[in-house]
């Protein structure tokens, strides 16, 4: 039986898998004076909708200031979209910055750990903005259906005539 040995350098330079990203963030995580929090979906349910990401983030700043940012691509990967928003929006903020994510949702959280930002997975309750996020996403989805919906009514209406 032989024993498979990696070299240091191999193990620093593969990327890691999703669950090694801490779900209960640190002491030096809560510290920081900003946090985030991103989280995607899909609504399938809308009819000609389902292949709409959409996204929203939140980012609270230290002074108690709530900043969301709600945004949607038909591109079946929009991470490096997103990517470019948050730099955006979080600017020269990164190392002051820890983000939350859902857990798994495409590999998110993995992404922004690669790039630099200290990220934990799962909307954990002690980051201000994941306080905020939940509601935000109800309110951006009852606000998508009820447009599709009008939107619907408005197509069918020449047809009923």
């Amino acid at each position: 039986m032989s024993l498979n040995t990696v070299s240091a350098g191999d193990l620093l330079s593969r990327t890691l898998p999703e669950s090694t990203i801490p779900r209960v963030p640190n002491a030096e995580m809560i510290a920081k004076p900003m946090h985030a929090s991103i989280i995607t979906w899909t609504m399938p349910e809308i009819i000609g909708d389902g292949l709409m990401v959409y996204w929203l983030i939140v980012d609270s700043r230290d002074d108690g200031t709530l900043t969301s940012h709600a945004s949607a691509s038909e591109e079946p990967r929009p991470l490096p979209i997103m990517l470019r928003e948050l730099e955006q929006l979080l600017g020269q903020y990164r190392e002051k910055t820890w983000i939350c994510v859902p857990k798994r949702n495409c590999n998110i959280a993995r992404r922004f750990a690669d790039s630099g930002y200290a990220v934990t997975r799962g909307l954990s309750q002690i980051n201000r903005a994941a306080r905020e996020i939940e509601r935000l996403v109800c309110d951006a989805k009852l606000s998508l259906t009820q447009r599709a919906r009008q939107r619907q009514r408005l197509q069918e209406a020449p047809a009923r005539r």
